[in-house]
């Protein structure tokens, strides 16, 4: 397990979701202390952490609702968007301090599976979404220049490897 600090440290100075700017400062601050506990307990390495913050980050911006379970129009729930009972027991979503440690543990059992593609961020993060693992650059099966200006097969890929170099060095310190 890591320090919660310095996660809650890094989502803090994460953009807050649009939807949750009206909120009091106080709400959105205890809200997301909840949520660097929840990555904490789930991360036994600073790269893990860097891994739940990203995926929940750009799965759900740390939206309050997402986090209470309202779905955002596709098949997963809350914050790091699982899907279907495969992920196993527990919940996906819930605002108080055992569902979201719930869900964190499930998302962090998910990356334990997602390294089918390899063992770069790119590769975690494209299997975790599910994506063929040739739209990840460090597949050796990747074609090279796929013709997209973002560098990989996908169009948020390049956004959530900056976001994890970002949050693991912070981590770091």
């Amino acid at each position: 397990m890591i320090l919660a600090a310095p996660v809650l440290a890094v989502i803090l100075a994460q953009p807050v979701c649009w939807a949750d700017r009206a909120l009091p400062v106080e709400v959105k601050r205890d809200q997301l202390g909840v949520i660097a506990d929840a990555i904490a307990e789930a991360s036994d390495t600073p790269e893990r952490a860097a891994l739940l913050i990203t995926i929940g980050y750009h799965e759900s911006r740390w939206c309050i609702r997402v986090h209470a379970g309202i779905k955002r129009g596709g098949a997963g729930e809350g914050l790091w968007q699982l899907e279907g009972a495969h992920h196993g027991d527990g919940s996906r979503s819930g605002l108080s301090r055992y569902e979201t440690a719930d869900a964190a543990l499930l998302a962090s059992a998910q990356l334990d599976r997602s390294y089918q593609c390899g063992s770069s961020p790119a590769a975690i993060l494209t299997a975790y979404a599910g994506r063929p693992c040739w739209q990840s650059a460090s597949d050796p099966r990747y074609p090279g220049d796929t013709g997209v200006e973002w560098g990989y097969g996908w169009p948020t890929l390049t956004s959530r490897v900056r976001t994890y170099r970002w949050a693991l060095g912070r981590i770091r310190g």
